[in-house]
């Protein structure tokens, strides 16, 4: 992975198909010249998988949607699925507001990451 730092420790307790999911998805917007939204993935990415205040459940759930709305992203303008992201977004800040953090960077990146679907 290029872009999301994962140590030993989290290896095996977070599904990394789904952070290599959020990895590749974050070089192909950059490359798309969507440095913003990329950016705004990696760092909710990696404070999820960094959290002391994140049950593991949640880390994986909280990346699984991730993951769905990265893929989502690259996709096409004219086949996203902006209804079904704009639920999972929903469904993104519901799981981030369960710690202060994380709530912080939602305030912060969760604009960025809505605005692509709007």
């Amino acid at each position: 992975m290029h872009n999301i730092k994962v140590d030993n420790s989290t290896v095996g307790v977070i599904n990394t198909g789904n952070i290599e999911t959020v990895d590749v998805a974050v070089s192909a917007l950059h490359s798309e010249g969507k440095k913003e939204f990329a950016e705004a993935l990696n760092q909710l990415a990696t404070a999820v998988i960094k959290s002391t205040e994140l049950q593991d459940a949640a880390k994986n759930q909280i990346i699984e949607l991730l993951s769905l709305i990265a893929a989502e992203a690259t996709a096409p303008k004219e086949r996203q699925r902006k209804g079904a992201m704009k639920a999972l977004i929903a469904q993104l800040k519901d799981f981030l507001s369960i710690s202060a953090t994380m709530t912080q960077l939602w305030e912060k990146w969760g604009p960025t990451i809505q605005i692509i679907f709007a």
